[in-house]
């Protein structure tokens, strides 16, 4: 009898031993790793983007984007996106490029005025086409011109992607159907350039980066935004703290684009800034659809919630007759800093091949 229990412990020992070998085996396998594995993660370039604001419409193709680049290099080139200033200021996005902090940001140039001034052009109040799509590639275009380029260049910075807002258009506490309006308002959102036509009718500028124009309306200390119509308005909660709204008045599409670190970009393989390239050809559809699907919602219910109206073709002629002379202005104050006259012509013309006027 002693005999054969020690026989079923020491075969339950056996047993033990076995099944314990066979775990840290397991247990060992699962976790070590491959040399293909250990190949796959050293391969794997990973970029960071700055943003600020959530998620909207100007956002989302960008999302898209860094997702699909992830599938298309086979897990290779990894965007992480970080909303909500997580990485840096607004305003401070250019310079955390250019410093190497992060690689790829959304840039706005008007936040950090005469930073790059040739890059402005793209400020200048209704210089713009109208359409969505065209506005992009008037983006793109003005990209194309070497002295412009050159100028992300002396950044450290190179282009990304030439997304833009929508044109820019009113909403808040006080109505808006006239030039006469403009006296005494005090209007944020728009650039410094284009706030310079609607001082010259009176208005009152009140330059402030977007995360604060929501609370700035709500407390009085501005009357209104002209801001990127209608998504913007929406994405800022803009419609939930005023009265009035007026489209129309088209004011412009300041430079708001997504620009990459020169050291980051030249380092990255060619067979994936291949796939980039080709990925950004139809940019300007890409980048125009969630703005009209944002239009589709926006209008019915800026209507029904808002007193909404049209500025008049006559009032909006009396704003483009005098943005001409800030033109000018522009022209002459950065004269030094490249060739201001013929980047101007150049984007007219450019205005002219893709919108036809």
């Amino acid at each position: 009898m002693l005999i054969f229990l020690h026989m079923i412990i020491l075969t339950l020992l056996l047993a033990a031993c076995s099944t314990n070998a066979y775990q840290n085996t397991t247990s060992n396998e699962s976790v070590a790793p491959t040399e293909t594995n250990v190949e796959a993660a050293e391969n794997v370039i990973e970029w960071d983007l700055s943003l600020y604001g959530g998620p909207r419409e100007w956002t989302t193709p960008v999302e898209d984007w860094a997702k699909d680049m992830f599938e298309e290099t086979e897990g290779r080139w990894k965007i992480t996106i970080h909303y909500g200033e997580a990485l840096s200021d607004a305003a401070d996005n250019l310079q955390g490029l250019t410093n190497g902090l992060f690689e790829a940001a959304a840039v706005i140039p008007f936040y950090t005025p005469g930073v790059l001034p040739l890059n402005q052009v793209m400020d200048l109040p209704l210089i713009s086409p109208m359409e969505h799509e065209e506005l992009s590639l008037f983006q793109k275009a003005a990209w194309e011109h070497p002295a412009v380029l050159e100028e992300l260049e002396q950044h450290n910075t190179v282009p990304l992607l030439h997304s833009i807002p929508t044109q820019y258009d009113y909403m808040g506490t006080k109505k808006l159907e006239t030039v006469e309006d403009l006296k005494g308002m005090r209007l944020a959102g728009m650039s410094a350039e284009q706030g310079k036509v609607l001082e010259k009718f009176g208005a009152v500028p009140n330059p402030m980066p977007a995360p604060e124009l929501f609370s700035a309306l709500d407390r009085g200390t501005i009357d209104g935004a002209i801001f990127p119509y209608t998504y913007a308005h929406v994405a800022n909660s803009l419609h939930e703290v005023s009265k009035y709204t007026t489209d129309n008045i088209a004011l412009g599409s300041p430079g708001a684009f997504y620009l990459a670190n020169k050291e980051a970009w030249d380092a990255l393989p060619e067979d994936i800034k291949e796939i980039h390239n080709k990925y950004i050809e139809n940019w300007h559809e890409v980048s125009a659809k969630p703005y009209y699907e944002a239009d589709e919602k926006n209008l019915p219910m800026f209507k029904e919630k808002l007193e909404y109206s049209t500025f008049p073709e006559e009032e909006r002629q009396k704003l483009l007759d005098v943005s001409e002379e800030v033109w000018d202005e522009w022209v002459e104050k950065y004269k030094d800093r490249g060739p201001t006259q013929e980047i101007l012509d150049y984007m007219l013309e450019k205005r002219m091949e893709i919108a036809g006027f």
